[in-house]
């Protein structure tokens, strides 16, 4: 989807389809420099597609991060830094399980798109965007699937086909598809896994080849569903809530960190018929309900913190993007990152650290500069007191405390939703 010069984009006023691929780092797709081809499906896709070189999620946990996308809202402001989680009591038996969520003053991608008179439909296999955090708010048919080591994506497929002769009956239809594949629990797929593969390690999370056979799953996955329905006729976005590291900073998983490993995303906006472009400058999930906004023609919403991603929407100067991570247990800890100009800052609370990182020197993030460049560290501490002046309610005034029952704790255990001590 490519516009020259400086007239507006035309109206958009077809078929939307929104696609969450859980735990997906941009690395790890063809499209950004994957070795292996594991996403054939999605490299097509993005060969007639904007891709977004450098795209930033707000968060490296699913329920704040995904709650951003709905609302082009930081986690600060829309209250939703922890999610759905359950903690061990102190007697360590009967566990409270804690849950926030998107306030209803906040218009969402599915309110909005529903208001401009589309008919809308979700699908869902992560806990933590679920009915009961906000996120079904604004659509007409939503569905809560399994994942587990027992079930996986074909769940979600299977619900989405089922309705099937209802999405095809509407005009215009909204799909929004948020798949759990790459996440814990990695089923190991024999099948897709490469011929040079390593023995599976002891802890499931270390398992790269694993991950990289559930991002080849999903990708298959996606393929039958536009084959199904089809939707080669729809405007498409695909992004990933936060990424997944795998010893890059010492550690596995998503846990309370904001490297780049969790926080470059993959963000793909196709348009039939549109020419593929590569896009450079920093850009943020934040941006895709104003993008959407703008291509269905509404006006920009005062609730936006992102900007349209249209070529004559976009400004002209370079931006500043955000991250933060508040750990579930004791929310007095925080982690902020800021992006701009190819510097990434992020400061921790309360100790105050500061790591400062060139990206385009050292895109691993292995130097930390913020000893030698006082002025650079003093100017994005600045962005980030500007954006920590907007902070809303705490997360503890906006949690509900409730009980757990045993069936939810083991599906929160094994997706790594629950707490016995500081995550």
């Amino acid at each position: 989807m490519v516009w020259t010069g400086c007239a507006p984009a035309p109206t958009w006023d077809g078929n939307i389809v929104l696609i969450v691929i859980d735990t997906l780092r941009a690395d790890a797709l063809p499209s950004y420099g994957a070795p292996r081809e594991n996403a054939p499906f999605l490299a097509s896709l993005a060969d007639g597609a904007s891709v977004y070189e450098n795209a930033w999620t707000t968060s490296s946990w699913t329920a704040p991060a995904t709650a951003s996308i709905f609302t082009s809202v930081y986690p600060n402001e829309h209250g939703v830094q922890t999610g759905l989680r359950v903690f061990r009591n102190q007697e360590n038996t009967p566990r409270d399980m804690q849950i926030n969520r998107i306030p209803e003053s906040f218009d969402t991608i599915p309110t909005f798109l529903r208001g401009r008179g589309y008919r809308t439909f979700g699908a869902s296999a992560n806990l933590n965007v679920d009915e009961a955090m906000g996120f079904a708010r604004g659509f007409d048919r939503f569905v809560m699937t399994d994942y587990s080591r027992q079930t996986d994506g074909r769940e979600l497929v299977s619900a989405v086909l089922s309705w099937r002769d209802e999405i095809l009956q509407a005009a215009p239809f909204f799909l929004y598809l948020h798949f759990m594949d790459p996440h814990v629990p990695h089923h190991r797929r024999e099948a897709l896994l490469p011929a040079n593969a390593a023995a599976p390690p002891v802890l499931g999370i270390e398992d790269r080849d694993a991950y990289d056979s559930e991002v080849r799953f999903v990708d298959d996955l996606l393929r039958q569903i536009f084959e199904s329905l089809p939707l080669d006729r729809a405007l498409v976005i695909v992004t990933s809530d936060h990424g997944q590291e795998f010893d890059d900073h010492g550690d596995f998983g998503h846990g309370f960190q904001l490297y780049s490993e969790l926080t470059r995303v993959p963000l793909l906006l196709h348009r039939p018929g549109g020419a593929a472009s590569r896009v450079m400058p920093d850009v943020s999930t934040i941006d895709i309900l104003p993008t959407l906004r703008s291509l269905t023609g509404a006006p920009r919403s005062p609730q936006d913190r992102g900007t349209s991603l249209l070529p004559g929407d976009a400004p002209a100067e370079t931006r500043a993007v955000f991250s933060m991570r508040t750990r579930a247990r004791d929310t007095r800890q925080k982690k902020r990152a800021v992006v701009r100009d190819g510097l990434k800052l992020i400061v921790t609370e309360p100790e105050r650290s500061r790591e400062l990182y060139d990206l385009r020197a050292d895109p691993g993030e292995t130097q930390n500069l913020a000893a030698t460049r006082a002025e650079d560290v003093r100017r994005l501490e600045a962005l980030l007191a500007a954006q920590n002046a907007r902070d809303g309610l705490s997360v503890h005034e906006r949690a509900e405390i409730l009980e757990a029952s045993p069936e939810l704790v083991e599906q929160l255990e094994e997706l790594g939703y629950a707490d016995d001590g500081p995550q």
